[in-house]
């Protein structure tokens, strides 16, 4: 089980709006808004005993070196020394935003590594970097860093008219126990280590 957080403190400015959230977080693509949010505060020091809890700073190294330790399979040493940099970071941008709006993916959030290998067959790339490019797509998939991953521990801040460039502090977390034990939001919010606010409005009036 993985996720990405940030600090409560670094959203205090857009809590209460899911779509400002999602700007904020570099992860405008994933909002809907015919659907309904709610906003999960850990307590990571209790969450840890119980999940195996283990947190990085998501910069491009430690992600990637992650990535190849945890995931030898899928992720080999060798290719994610070549999909985890800044240059390629921007053309993997680049040809996932191509797929996007050449609609390969058909609609918002139905993208999946067959719907962009369609595409970079059909992109006229050569055959390595294709590869390249569908095993960044994978670790998107399995490990949650997009399109948007800035790879310096910070979001991409993606709200309209904002000076800022960077959008909040992040963190990779990986529960390590949380397959095998089952461990639920239901278990965490009963030994105090989550809270779960369901009406976002509840902390603009606070």
């Amino acid at each position: 089980a993985k996720y990405w957080s940030t600090t409560f403190s670094q959203i205090l400015d857009v809590d209460h709006d899911p779509k400002l959230l999602h700007q904020k977080l570099g992860i405008e693509d994933y909002y809907d808004p015919k659907k309904d949010y709610v906003l999960v505060i850990v307590d990571t020091q209790k969450a840890a005993p119980m999940t195996g809890l283990y947190s990085i700073v998501p910069t491009f190294e430690k992600l990637g070196r992650f990535a190849s330790k945890e995931l030898p399979g899928e992720f080999p040493e060798s290719v994610v020394k070549q999909v985890m940099t800044p240059e390629f970071q921007v053309k993997y941008e680049k040809h996932y935003k191509a797929a996007d709006s050449a609609g390969y993916f058909e609609g918002k959030g139905n993208w999946s590594v067959e719907r962009f290998d369609k595409y970079l067959k059909k992109s006229g790339l050569k055959n390595t970097e294709r590869k390249l490019l569908k095993k960044r797509f994978e670790m998107q998939d399995l490990l949650g860093s997009n399109e948007d991953f800035e790879g310096t521990g910070l979001t991409k801040n993606t709200i309209p008219g904002s000076p800022n460039q960077s959008g909040a502090v992040e963190t990779f977390n990986f529960e390590r126990k949380g397959m095998e034990n089952a461990i639920t939001l239901q278990k965490l919010k009963d030994n105090g280590a989550i809270d779960i606010i369901e009406d976002l409005q509840e902390i603009k009036a606070e």
